[in-house]
């Protein structure tokens, strides 16, 4: 199938001091499979090479935009959004690689189905070459999301008019954790998705933004993190809401805050199970795959959590005990 024709791709790709890995990321969108996309290199006022290597390409899909002071990433991409022309938006960082038919499979997978918003994928880590995967699909993205961030933002396609009929920004209040606080908006307008294919190899190295995070980035999670609930319904007081947040953060908590967080995990199976009523028997096992993640590794915790919830959500000797059992000793043995 040939789509080339068919849609237009806007990639944003916002720069500061990249010299080091920005050639990289520009001929991996250049050398794409789906060759119908325009390149929106943004230079948010870099102070080291980046402008001559970028400068070096002569490609007329590249679109190329400099910022005489930095702005900072919120402004570079809220710019991407509102210079794009496409009709679908995708992402890449300056330090990351895209595969060669990553936006080919991506708008293939939006064209054939409209229900869907945005759409990521798995990634390949550089330079370990480890594969991440993150929940695959709609379900099990929006319990994901209660809990932290579960899209790799390099990877993200979504729909331009979404976001333009919507009014959706990233916000400077969320800086270090914009895209996860814009995904739980984007997500109230239709189904989102991962791609099992790796889209992306994801470059690991000191100098990240995602590496160097203030300390009130907690902060801003748990402001993001209780939204998203409330938003879904869920009414918890703020005992409620510290210990969740205490247990998504992977904070030391106290005896009593674990059992109130398995009342906040029941309250989840419950909305959950209602909202996705086709697969409700899912909706408890994508909850403890997060639980087996986040929770702290001291013993009495995971035997107190752990049987207190089953027993409360009547498995007891099921299959799907036993699954989850499984789950709970290789997820132990890998730590």
């Amino acid at each position: 199938m040939d789509l080339g024709n068919l849609v237009v791709v806007s990639v944003v790709l916002p720069v500061y001091n990249g010299a080091s890995f920005i050639s990289e990321a520009i001929n991996s969108i250049l050398n794409q499979t789906f060759k119908d996309f325009e390149l929106l290199i943004i230079n948010d006022g870099c102070t080291d090479e980046s402008e001559k290597v970028i400068k070096d390409f002569n490609d007329p899909r590249i679109r190329y935009f400099s910022f005489k002071k930095n702005r900072g990433l919120v402004a570079s991409l809220n710019f991407g959004l509102e210079t794009a022309q496409g009709k679908y938006i995708a992402r890449i960082d300056a330090d990351d690689i895209s595969a060669h038919n990553r936006i080919e499979e991506q708008v293939r997978f939006l064209e054939n189905f409209p229900e869907y918003v945005f759409l990521g994928s798995s990634v390949e880590l550089i330079p370990s070459g480890q594969m991440k995967h993150p929940p695959l699909i709609d379900q099990e993205i929006a319990i994901g999301l209660v809990f932290n961030n579960v899209f790799f933002h390099s990877t993200i396609m979504f729909r331009s008019e979404l976001v333009n009929n919507h009014g959706l920004r990233y916000k400077d209040d969320y800086l270090g954790c914009e895209d996860y606080q814009l995904w739980t908006e984007v997500i109230r307008f239709g189904k989102a998705r991962n791609l099992v294919i790796p889209g992306m190899k994801y470059r690991i190295h000191s100098n990240q933004v995602s590496k160097n995070k203030p300390d009130s980035l907690k902060d801003r999670l748990n402001q993001i993190r209780e939204s998203y609930l409330i938003n879904l319904g869920i009414g918890w007081n703020e005992k409620e809401f510290t210990a969740f947040n205490h247990f998504c953060n992977s904070e030391q908590m106290v005896k009593n805050e674990i059992y109130i967080l398995i009342n906040c995990l029941s309250d989840l199976n419950q909305k959950f199970s209602k909202k996705y009523a086709e697969n409700s028997g899912q909706i408890l096992e994508g909850i403890f795959t997060f639980l087996l993640m986040k929770l702290p590794q001291k013993k009495f915790m995971m035997s107190i959590v752990y049987n207190t919830f089953l027993n409360q959500m009547g498995i007891k000797n099921s299959r799907m005990r036993l699954k989850l059992i499984k789950q709970d000793v290789k997820y132990l043995l890998n730590k």
